[in-house]
């Protein structure tokens, strides 16, 4: 598999202000609609100490009795938060060979929201494991990785602003305490065979409803990438202190398709290699914001502007990719009602085809 070359990956510094090389460079990637590139963050104000703790931690979690896991799964009635087993997920038709929990930045449901359905089944408490299992330091540590990658996050929003030529703030204003972040831990399972090659860890796809995704290595690489203007798959090499940045398709929905969101996938480690590990941090928007609202505040943009203006493009073997995938961008007119919609239909589809063996 190749990697990506040095000219496709493009390294923001969330800290970098007006005249900084790193804001040039997203400016330089964003204006060409990010067709070519892959996007790395980093944060150097990011406390190290906490990102060696979440991975360990990531690690350690896996690593709980199966029954214990499976006390954690994930369901309807849990505002789809905890743990997802081995063989649970289908991805284009294909089991995905992973285990992923799912934890969330907790937020109130206040009374202005309780009559909306994407609230009511979307916000809700962590499944937590517990502590005599775990260790008592399990959960302040991911509830601080989750607050320090929400500082990182609206720290990237000040330079989209910046480089989309947008009012201040325009961006900034759509996260508050109300809103959800979501943050994944996934362990991918190696093939079986040493002989097998381009298994299934996560099949192709781009974040049917995400909006900006934050993803960091813990161990092994594995993310792989399709760029707009790419031929074929090519390996996303993340170190420490680096985040891969994916585009989701509220993002693209947000601009009018200016900006697409990013193809993906992760194969599985090969068994020389061991299990990998990855976290996830999943930015979110208000579950009740419009995508008509969203559309508005974008085209203020020049940039996007004349991004729209410009005629779409797609290599042929993206475009052959791209119409691979058995996913969307979710119905709905709000990102809470698109969040519903992906997050039902994946019940619906377990509920068909029943839990299918790894």
């Amino acid at each position: 598999m190749n990697a990506l070359e040095k000219d496709n990956v493009v390294r923001v510094d969330v800290n970098g202000g007006l005249g900084s090389r790193s804001l040039e460079n997203l400016s330089t990637v964003v204006g060409c609609g990010v067709r070519d590139e892959y996007i790395q963050v980093e944060d150097h104000e990011f406390p190290e100490i906490l990102s060696d703790k979440m991975k360990a931690a990531t690690v350690r979690v896996f690593q709980l009795p199966q029954e214990v896991k499976t006390n954690m799964s994930k369901r309807p009635d849990s505002s789809f938060l905890g743990f997802t087993g081995r063989g649970d997920e289908i991805t284009n038709g294909h089991v995905d060979s992973r285990e992923l929990f799912d934890f969330a930045t907790e937020v109130s449901l206040h009374n202005d929201m309780t009559s909306d359905a994407a609230s009511s089944s979307l916000i809700g408490n962590n499944v937590w494991p517990d502590p005599s299992s775990i260790g008592t330091d399990f959960r302040p540590v991911v509830e601080s990785y989750m607050a320090q990658m929400r500082s990182l996050y609206h720290k990237l929003l000040v330079q989209l602003e910046l480089t989309l030529q947008l009012p201040g703030g325009s961006l900034q204003q759509l996260d508050h305490e109300g809103v959800q972040h979501r943050l994944k831990l996934i362990k991918y399972y190696p093939t079986d065979n040493a002989s097998t090659l381009n298994a299934q860890g996560v099949g192709a796809h781009q974040d049917e409803t995400g909006w900006l995704t934050f993803v960091a290595e813990v161990d092994n690489p594995g993310l792989e990438v399709h760029t707009r203007s790419g031929t074929t798959w090519q390996l996303a090499t993340l170190g420490d202190g680096l985040w891969g940045l994916n585009v989701g398709k509220a993002f693209e929905r947000a601009t009018s398709g200016a900006i697409h969101a990013t193809l993906h996938r992760v194969l599985s480690p090969l068994p020389s290699d061991g299990p990998r590990h990855s976290i996830a941090f999943f930015a979110g928007l208000p579950l009740d914001q419009t995508y008509q609202s969203l559309v508005a505040i974008f085209n203020q943009s020049p940039v996007i502007r004349e991004l729209q203006g410009s005629p779409s493009f797609g290599s042929s073997a993206y475009s052959n990719e791209i119409s691979k995938l058995l996913c969307g961008q979710g119905e709905g007119t709000t990102f809470g009602a698109t969040q519903l919609d992906m997050w039902k239909r994946s019940y619906r589809l377990h509920d068909q085809l029943g839990k299918v063996d790894a």
